[in-house]
């Protein structure tokens, strides 16, 4: 329930522009498992992706409820939710709902010629969806051309043009092909059936979603929540012009990866709070004390998040190279998607509304081989969440807990609703004041005496000590980031 769905369209299409256009991800498209080092994206080879790869009649369709486990907090209408396509293409278990078929054969047609302009995707209140071509429409259920509609058209659209009676959407003087299908299926009944709780929040939803022209770049990073990472040979980045248009202020360089990252995450751990994922991970441990809630949360969330692969004792996967989209909470249960930042955006959403205080950190080895990881870690308790789990800690250390493996170099920071990147110190840049970085740094490092490094350009370690010195010199000059 936005009041832009075409943002969703737009993201979708410029994430299908880097898959079909690149070499490498036909490949990608077809590997199964979740943990292929191929999807780490060093080194791409084959053609590009195409529809011709996709059988949209092998789909399972569900309802739009079925994509979250029985029993959650599942609102009727206002959770109805289109998953990007990057994630619908990659459906763990083949599934997908109307809505999501009729985007792949929206986009599956365009690939084939078809002018996007002149094609819509209708949506009704019974949950069936239709594609409009040139005067002729298709059940996206069956993919067969149909006469007639079944229920009640709340949503018609496309990449440019929308109706959306609801939120307060009516394109049809900018577009004559839109006018004439509402004209041809529109009825009396043109909101959906809300419960006094959704329609409560129907005007909050419009007013909250509404986009200036100003910020309609930022909304589409957020709806593809890609950061743009190069891979490989890859030359044709179609977001990259995305985020330098997309008005960001503050002491922060688009340019640089390591930023992108930074407030895609940041992005991603913030949505996370309007799932009702999050709100029943949090509301089960109601019954449960002290860690008891936290291991508890971590059961629930493994139950659905975990692949086969990993025996379920752990989340973690990629569906496409790891960099190009960073998986919500929805993608972790409905794709088994998510590399260690996006499990602990998903953990610490939950653990925010459940009003336990944590950290999110990032951290690298302070030496060769270069290795980083992310994870919770939670000072009441003093443990640390990894991929949807309770760490076993060999080694008492707020950064690190795996012996062979210590990672002293912080590089990346979330406490409460702020955050700050060290990816290279050089690039300082968030919400978090570096005096305050230091403040929680040095809290941090009291727990157990860690001596919590900081890493300067090509991730060469800094030592506490000149960490701080840093940090320092970039509170005189630095400003917050804001979005548009």
């Amino acid at each position: 329930m936005v009041r832009h769905p075409e943002i969703y369209l737009k993201a979708d299409a410029l994430f299908l522009e880097r898959v079909q256009t690149n070499p490498g991800f036909k490949k990608a498209y077809e590997i199964d498992s979740l943990n292929d080092p191929y999807l780490l994206g060093t080194e791409l080879t084959g053609p590009p992706f195409s529809f011709d790869l996709v059988d949209l009649a092998e789909y399972t369709v569900i309802p739009s409820s079925a994509i979250y486990p029985a029993g959650y907090p599942v609102l009727p209408y206002v959770d109805r939710r289109l998953l990007t396509v990057s994630a619908t293409l990659k459906s763990f278990y083949g599934t997908v709902t109307q809505l999501a078929k009729a985007e792949q054969y929206y986009f599956a047609l365009s690939e084939a010629g078809a002018a996007s302009d002149h094609m819509y995707l209708i949506y009704c209140d019974n949950e069936n969806a239709y594609l409009y071509r040139e005067g002729i429409t298709i059940s996206a259920e069956y993919l067969q051309e149909t006469a007639w509609i079944e229920g009640n058209p709340m949503l018609v659209f496309n990449e440019n043009n929308v109706w959306y009676p609801l939120m307060g959407r009516d394109d049809t003087t900018e577009d004559t092909t839109l006018q004439n299908i509402v004209a041809q299926y529109a009825t009396n009944t043109t909101d959906p059936e809300l419960t006094d709780y959704e329609a409560a929040l129907v005007s909050r939803f419009a007013a909250v979603t509404a986009l200036e022209t100003g910020q309609v770049k930022i909304a589409m990073i957020a709806a593809a929540r890609d950061w743009d990472k190069w891979i490989s040979t890859s030359d044709n980045q179609p977001f990259c012009m995305i985020w330098e248009g997309a008005g960001i202020e503050g002491t922060v360089s688009v340019a640089n990866g390591n930023s992108r990252i930074a407030i895609v995450d940041f992005l991603v751990a913030n949505a996370n709070q309007l799932s009702p994922i999050t709100a029943y991970l949090a509301a089960i441990t109601e019954e449960y004390e002290g860690e008891a809630k936290i291991q508890n949360l971590c059961v629930e969330y493994l139950r659905h998040a975990s692949s086969p692969e990993s025996g379920g004792t752990y989340a973690h996967g990629h569906i496409w190279m790891c960099g190009i989209m960073e998986p919500n909470i929805e993608d972790a249960y409905y794709a088994k998607a998510g590399c260690c930042t996006s499990q602990a955006a998903n953990v610490k959403a939950a653990l925010d509304i459940m009003g336990i205080e944590s950290y999110w950190m990032h951290a690298v080895c302070a030496g060769p081989p270069l290795y980083g990881h992310s994870h919770i870690y939670v000072p009441e308790y003093d443990l640390a969440v990894d991929l949807g789990k309770v760490a076993i800690q060999n080694q008492k250390s707020v950064l690190s807990y795996e012996s062979d493996r210590a990672r002293s170099c912080i590089t990346y920071l979330v406490y409460k609703d702020a955050w700050a990147s060290f990816m290279e110190i050089e690039e300082y840049c968030g919400t978090l004041s570096p005096a305050a970085a230091i403040d929680i740094i040095e809290y941090l490092s009291s727990i157990h005496g860690d001596e919590i490094q900081g890493v300067t350009y090509g991730y060469v370690p800094i030592s506490s000590a000149m960490f701080f010195d840093h940090l320092r010199n970039h509170d005189k000059t630095w400003m917050a980031v804001i979005l548009p």
